[in-house]
């Protein structure tokens, strides 16, 4: 999610197909921040509105009433990889009827590999939301979720598939109907 950008965000902007922006590295396997010392950088979503039968059956909002999520560069060489934490929750609204959810997912992204053309590796730790687009192949249920656990997962604009699962999920979709 964001969680790799925050990781709620980035899991839903991915759902919606938008890829990332990859940081050119400047130095052999050294990372640098512009963001001083620490090499933490804010990582501030917006809110967005998704059609109905994209995840939910239902047009949703998404929003991020608490987003105190942060990230780093942990490695430049061979690819770009981060690392996200820090708390968020992720209010998810029934477009149609009004009714919504507020959910933690305040999870800790590990790593979060950017591959070259484009598709993402994340390797994360629970609770974060994740949508899976019914028009994309996946090896997952169509939906918005909420992952509690140790999961691992290849992102790609044609879909997503999760490689590893230790942990319990939530549907949100069915939280709002």
């Amino acid at each position: 999610m964001r969680l790799i950008r925050a990781f709620a965000i980035t899991a839903l902007t991915t759902a919606l197909g938008v890829t990332a922006v990859v940081i050119p590295a400047t130095a052999a396997g050294q990372p640098e921040s512009p963001y001083g010392d620490s090499g933490w950088f804010p990582t501030p979503s917006e809110p967005a509105e998704i059609p109905g039968g994209a995840l939910c059956a239902f047009p949703v909002r998404l929003e991020e009433p608490i987003d105190g999520v942060r990230g780093r560069v942990v490695a430049t060489e061979p690819e770009l990889q981060e690392e996200y934490v820090g708390p968020l929750t992720v209010k998810v609204t029934n477009l149609d009827t009004g009714t919504s959810a507020t959910v933690n997912a305040s999870g800790h992204a590990h790593v979060v590999t950017y591959h070259a053309d484009g598709s993402q590796t994340w390797d994360w730790s629970g609770p974060i939301v994740l949508g899976f687009r019914g028009d994309r192949v996946n090896n997952h249920a169509a939906g918005l979720y909420l992952m509690t656990g140790r999961y691992t997962a290849e992102l790609a604009a044609t879909g997503r598939t999760i490689t590893s699962a230790q942990g319990t999920e939530k549907d949100i979709c069915a939280m709002i109907a």
